[in-house]
């Protein structure tokens, strides 16, 4: 008999193998000290310790690796999408993140997240209705309104899918800072959203159910019966929703002109 697994502590195999590039991708597109320190500055045969601390304090990092996916993403998306007039859909695309960013904003930057991991993720979920058993009529009055949420892979920590590819369940790792009073200190925790065909819940890293301090729901029925995460790809080889990066190669080049520039400099 199978084991009754806890879900705060889940990784997909997958995962767990793509994790360190993943991590590796980010830290050079986003560059500084995320990227141009010790883990990736190698110190070379003829160096002493003193040497190496020297060099590890001038490093300079020329960073083609944020470089080149943003010259590839503005390319695609230097033209203006032009999509069909929709009534329903106008509000939506004009605020399609709850944050005022346009439908095509969202768009772009998991484009070019997409390029720099190798596969990009939205979930799109709606926001909640005052009455347990909204109408239409309660929607329009109430303006609520889907809204999109990125994804990145090294936040989509487990899932199952079908024969086809679909998925059956997802989770997604989430941070929540607990700070709606002032006065009392903040407090950082790492939740799991669970998502099913069924229905999707909130579990803390303990596994015990979510509860939020302004009431907002931790759990409810999928009315939509899909799972509402969208992959969009760099490039799709395998068809495991892992992707191939756009820095696949570019990434050790750039790390390696960081070394070598340093050495020369040192000499």
């Amino acid at each position: 008999m199978a084991e009754k697994a806890e879900i705060q502590s889940r990784t997909h195999p997958s995962y767990d193998d793509t994790l360190p590039l993943w991590e590796l991708y980010f830290n050079s597109v986003v560059g500084g000290t995320n990227f141009a320190n010790e883990n990736n500055l190698f110190s070379h045969r003829l160096e002493d310790s003193d040497d190496y601390e020297e060099r590890l304090e001038r490093i300079y990092y020329l960073n083609f690796c944020d470089t080149i996916p943003e010259i590839f993403n503005t390319y695609i998306f230097k033209e203006k999408v032009e999509r069909p007039p929709s009534n329903d859909l106008a509000a939506f695309r004009k605020n399609a993140d709850g944050r005022d960013s346009s439908i095509a904003d969202v768009i772009r930057k998991a484009g070019f997240f997409s390029s720099v991991y190798g596969v990009m993720y939205i979930f799109v979920d709606i926001q909640s209705s005052t009455k347990n058993n909204p109408s239409k009529a309660d929607i329009k009055s109430e303006s609520i309104l889907p809204f999109c949420s990125l994804v990145h892979p090294t936040d989509l920590v487990d899932w199952s899918v079908d024969a086809k590819g679909r998925f059956n369940w997802i989770i997604i790792r989430e941070t929540y800072n607990k700070d709606l009073d002032p006065e009392i200190e903040r407090v950082e925790e790492e939740h799991f959203r669970v998502v099913t065909l069924e229905k999707w819940w909130v579990v803390d890293g303990d596994g015990n159910a979510v509860k939020y301090d302004d009431g907002s729901e931790s759990s409810g029925t999928n009315e939509l019966g899909v799972i509402p995460l969208v992959s969009i790809y760099h490039r799709d080889l395998l068809s495991d929703h892992i992707g191939q990066s756009m820095l696949k190669d570019i990434v050790y080049i750039n790390r390696t002109i960081m070394n070598c520039v340093l050495v020369l400099m040192s000499k």
